[in-house]
């Protein structure tokens, strides 16, 4: 009963950041700093990171940060004229996160964002499927602002991605898709769901995971005045990809990596001696990206 409790204060807390990317909207302003790779482009390593930015911007307070990694650093080459620097990257497949920040002469902040996918140059056809376990290597809110090197869900994200491995037996990338995991669930943490799986209609090497509700139903007194305003209810919508590994530059290897994105959050509380739902995310936006590697 503890950890489900605990459970559900996580994803009461979830609405939290939620509601304070929506109130903020676009960024204004953003006209001053633009980043490539495109947002919602499929991009395949290495590929050319791009940051351009006005001319009123010092091009000393650049910083930049790809996930929870922050790689202003030295490696950013200038171009021949000013405003603009770039760098080569090769990254483990997965949602990327990429953001960055000048400030103008008078120190006021301006940043980019963009959300897009990394996948390797493997085949599907690579991916040999069977028992695997996929660990959480990084997750970041999605929001429209960002700041590289802070982590806007301040460490919830990722206590969600660690909370929740997924377990299973995986179809190999030559299946007869769609296919369904049949007798045998894949376990999301400790939530057993069957799921299925079918050929990723945007990324040409992907295997698509059917999305997955995961939910919690909280027991309480409806005699009870002091149960009025408690959480009895919490679920949330878990969908996903898998993409084949591959050796990379570092030397690391792995049989795949799993993007998951949580979306369609909601809530009940006690109202009136009753489970009364209160809040649910829209269902087309992403709330939070989760980054994880397969482990033989």
């Amino acid at each position: 009963m503890k950890s489900k409790a605990r459970s559900a204060s996580f994803l009461t807390v979830v609405a939290l950041p939620l509601l304070f990317a929506l109130a903020l909207g676009p960024v204004g302003c953003q006209e001053a700093v633009w980043v490539f790779p495109q947002e919602g482009s499929v991009q395949e390593g290495p590929f050319d990171v791009q940051v351009f930015w006005s001319p009123e911007m010092v091009a000393s307070t650049l910083r930049v940060a790809m996930n929870d990694h922050e790689i202003t650093g030295s490696h950013f080459r200038a171009s021949a004229g000013e405003g603009f620097r770039g760098m080569m990257v090769q990254p483990r497949p997965g949602r990327k996160l990429l953001s960055a920040q000048l400030r103008d002469s008078t120190g006021v902040p301006f940043g980019a964002t963009a959300i897009f996918t990394a996948t390797s140059t493997a085949d599907r056809q690579n991916f040999a499927g069977g028992p695997l376990r996929f660990e959480c290597e990084d997750s970041f809110l999605n929001s429209p602002i960002q700041i590289p090197g802070f982590d806007l869900s301040l460490g919830l994200s990722e206590k969600i991605c660690r909370a929740l491995p997924i377990i299973g037996w995986f179809p190999s990338g030559d299946a007869s898709f769609p296919v369904d995991s049949g007798p045998l669930p894949v376990l999301f943490g400790i939530f057993p769901k069957p799921v299925s799986y079918d050929k990723d209609p945007e990324i040409a090497n992907g295997i698509s995971l059917s999305p997955v509700e995961l939910g919690l139903t909280l027991d309480f007194d409806p005699d009870d005045p002091a149960q009025e305003g408690r959480v009895c209810r919490a679920s949330f919508v878990m969908a996903g990809t898998i993409l084949p590994g591959e050796v990379s530059d570092d030397g690391m290897q792995g049989p795949a990596v799993m993007v998951q994105s949580l979306r369609e959050v909601s809530l009940s509380v006690v109202s009136g001696g009753v489970c009364e739902h209160r809040f649910t995310s829209p269902g087309d936006v992403d709330i939070m990206t989760f980054n994880y590697v397969a482990r033989n």
